[in-house]
């Protein structure tokens, strides 16, 4: 973020995140350009609302642990077996009674269903007071 406010002095934002909507071609280039630059994969999922069964968007904790599911399901692979992996999720969508039930849902579904053998760790980490997250 310092960087792209050194050589984009005009990006005007409250918070040290740039908003890519609010991003012109030129800063978006230079952030993909860093990116691209390291070694790193980004991976994301998406979710229409329109498709999703009404009583999972009435509890978005367990509709929120479901997307990561999948997305983990995409990514991980049985090249990944005995591998350790370390997950750091945002906190703001889980609910602090239920911190560990997603960890533990996830190392069976992942060690277990998937017979992957992972060491697997989980952090969860506020978004709002960490950058990249």
């Amino acid at each position: 973020m310092g960087q792209a406010k050194n050589i984009f002095p005009e990006i005007k934002c409250g918070s040290n995140e740039i908003k890519a909507s609010n991003a012109y071609p030129a800063l978006k280039h230079h952030i993909l350009e860093c990116i691209v630059s390291k070694y790193i994969s980004i991976s994301y999922i998406v979710a229409d609302l329109h498709y999703v069964y009404p009583d999972l968007l009435d509890d978005k904790n367990c509709f929120y642990n479901y997307l990561i599911k999948l997305l983990l399901d995409d990514i991980i692979t049985k090249k990944d077996s005995n591998s350790k992996i370390k997950l750091k999720l945002d906190n703001r969508t889980i609910k602090v009674k239920s911190l560990n039930s997603f960890a533990d849902y996830i190392k069976i579904h992942l060690n277990y269903q998937r017979l992957l053998k992972l060491d697997l760790g989980v952090q969860y980490i506020n978004s709002d007071a960490k950058m990249g997250i």
